[in-house]
């Protein structure tokens, strides 16, 4: 009876092994390769996020997870403040700490290029403040906070179904691959 259990775990053990090797590879390669068209090159991972640290910068992006099968994401404009769409459809600014609340994430991410620079967009700063307290019609598929951030960065209306399909858009933007690094911030 126990013996089905026992490969399942030995199983998981070697999937979860071969994800971490993929990881360190491809972080030990980010200095050194460039994509011929920009891509997100790793997401952000829990427990497999690397040894760097970067603290965010105002207009650059932070994410955290949500139950593990999609991430959360908001401007970072300053002094540990978040500029986030929440589900309720309200524009707010919230505290790291905040951000991460109510969500299975323990850690914040920062959108970074391949030298854990923060990417930044200051024109993000400036839309994001114009829609504070604003409410918008929040669907989880179609009007999200992956449309939210795009717009404060675009100053576009576009539809993300995925964190991969914003990224996409993203790696257009900045014209780099991206990287997602955990963040340096007090989550005291």
């Amino acid at each position: 009876m126990a013996l089905p259990w026992i490969l399942a775990a030995l199983a998981g053990g070697l999937v979860a092994a071969d994800y971490k090797r993929s990881r360190d590879k491809k972080q030990q390669r980010r200095y050194h390769d460039r994509s011929d068209s920009p891509q997100m090159v790793l997401r952000p991972s829990e427990w497999a996020s690397g040894k760097a640290r970067v603290a965010p910068q105002p207009g650059s992006l932070v994410a955290c997870h949500v139950y593990g099968a999609i991430e959360h994401v908001g401007i970072w404009v300053g002094d540990d403040q978040i500029v986030e769409l929440h589900g309720s459809g309200l524009v707010r600014v919230v505290s790291a700490r905040r951000f991460l609340q109510g969500r299975t994430g323990q850690r914040l991410f920062v959108c970074v290029d391949r030298h854990h620079r923060p990417l930044v967009d200051l024109g993000a700063i400036e839309r994001s403040g114009h829609s504070l307290y604003q409410y918008r019609r929040y669907d989880l598929l179609k009007d999200n906070c992956y449309r939210f951030v795009w717009f404060c960065l675009s100053g576009k209306q576009r539809r993300f179904d995925t964190f991969g399909a914003l990224n996409q858009a993203l790696a257009q933007h900045f014209g780099q691959d991206l990287y997602w690094d955990a963040a340096k911030v007090a989550l005291d």
